[in-house]
């Protein structure tokens, strides 16, 4: 698991090599956004839980003073100990320790520092059903980098949404505020009064409209740190790169995810706590055994040198109000209803790539019909450059065309920008890493 985490950080790094200046960017907000470090924190807190369980051979370790410490009396340092303990987890599904104290002890007038003897403890359930507990910590392991990933996938979306509206949005606003100004210039110089009139309503539509296109850009004051060519360099990374990097979510790559693999194990885990439903109607001792070995007297022998103790303790229920009942039927029920659980999240899932895929047959089909509009326009504009230049079109007249032509271009633009957050949204529901890109 470890290492499958490792290879997924790995991607992530090698994600946006390719265009530094986008990932920077996307560091910066997933660095501002609360609830991907609150996913963050809960993916390295499944990890640790993760590591502990299998990390058995890597003990707690830990210097104590024994259970009396340090005694003094009148005449100084009666007794002391220094223990260092190790504390081993799930060897076997048993919990074991050691510990080699070293002390002080005075008796008479005889002092002195030595160890004393070597302390190993051993408790176990009789069913600890520690493969149960593994797959559990598995599946949260498993759903917390799902999470993180899904949430890392819904800011990069909104990130490069935010962008291309950003864009949209500016350069509308320039085209506005020209197309205002040629207008003004027109009123100004006609004289006839409703043509004059004309003029001025266009003036105050076209005054609204920057107005409220002025109002949008304040949600966008993030973009606004940037130069217009560090905002072109960003959209064209992100225009060329995105597509490239889509087709890696075929129609059965969603299998792939994360959660579905958490799913997976928790079935897993699910048909073996079923195989034992039983268990709640049996009582499950927990044996505690205390071995201990005597380092101070090397004139016994070895099996006079070991004393130990065997402990059991177990609660043996005679009656109860149905709880073992409800709890053996917890059990058998869970497995089943895990599979279907599985089952309805693949279905599900299919229903929305088939719907993700259909919307993008449909985005292309939009992008074909505005790429004729946009033909269609640009034979306008090179109709009125022709008519400009044999006099029959005023220079105002041509550059208005050209305004046209160019909002013309900017929602062809838009359509497209589409496509690329339909593919956004596609790569999330594969739950495709970010080494794809």
């Amino acid at each position: 698991m470890k290492r499958i985490i490792f290879v997924w950080l790995g991607l992530f790094i090698l994600a946006f090599s390719a265009f530094s200046s986008v990932r920077q960017v996307l560091d910066e907000w997933l660095n501002k956004d609360l609830s991907y470090q609150k996913l963050l924190t809960e993916q390295v807190s499944a990890e640790r839980a993760m590591a502990e369980y299998e990390g058995f051979f890597l003990p707690y370790l830990s210097i104590g003073t024994g259970s009396s410490g340090f005694v003094f009396d009148e005449s100084g340092l009666k007794t002391g100990e220094i223990a260092l303990n190790a504390d081993f987890l799930h060897i076997l599904g048993a919990r074991v320790g050691i510990s080699l104290p070293y002390g002080y002890t005075r008796a008479g007038d005889q002092t002195g520092w030595g160890f004393d003897s070597f302390v190993l403890t051993a408790s176990r359930e009789l069913f600890p059903q520690e493969e149960t507990k593994k797959l559990e910590l598995q599946a949260a392991s498993l759903k917390a980098a799902f999470s993180l990933n899904q949430r890392r996938w819904t800011v990069f979306t909104d990130l490069v949404q935010s962008l291309f509206d950003y864009r949209h949005t500016t350069q509308l606003y320039a085209a506005m505020l020209e197309k205002v100004e040629i207008y003004r210039r027109f009123w100004a110089q006609e004289n006839e009064r409703v043509t004059k009139e004309s003029y001025w309503k266009q003036v105050l539509t076209l005054e609204k409209m920057v107005q409220e296109t002025q109002s949008l850009l304040i949600d966008y004051k993030q973009w606004q740190v940037y130069s217009s060519s560090e905002i072109e360099a960003f959209y064209e990374e992100i225009m060329t790169l995105i597509p490239s990097h889509a087709a890696q979510c075929d129609t059965g790559a969603f299998r792939a995810r994360l959660d579905l693999l958490a799913l997976e194990v928790e079935v897993k885990s699910a048909k073996k706590t079923g195989d034992f439903w039983y268990l709640p109607y049996l009582p499950n001792p927990q044996f505690s055994l205390s071995a201990r070995f005597d380092i101070e007297s090397p004139s016994l022998s070895l099996i006079q040198r070991i004393s130990w103790s065997l402990s059991v303790k177990m609660d043996i229920p005679l009656l109860d109000r149905g709880e073992r009942e409800l709890e053996a039927l917890k059990r058998k029920r869970n497995r089943d209803l895990k599979v279907l659980e599985y089952a309805q999240a693949v279905a599900s899932l299919e229903d929305q790539m088939e719907k993700l895929s259909l919307k993008q047959r449909a985005t292309l089909i939009e992008i074909e019909l505005k790429g004729l509009e946009v033909g269609q326009s640009l034979e306008r504009l090179q109709r009125d450059e022709r008519l400009q230049k044999l006099g029959y079109l005023t220079e105002k007249e041509y550059r208005i065309s050209y305004l046209d032509h160019q909002e013309t271009e900017l929602e062809y633009e838009k359509v497209q920008q589409k496509q690329i957050i339909g593919q956004l949204e596609l790569l999330k529901a594969c739950d495709a890493t970010f080494g794809g890109l």
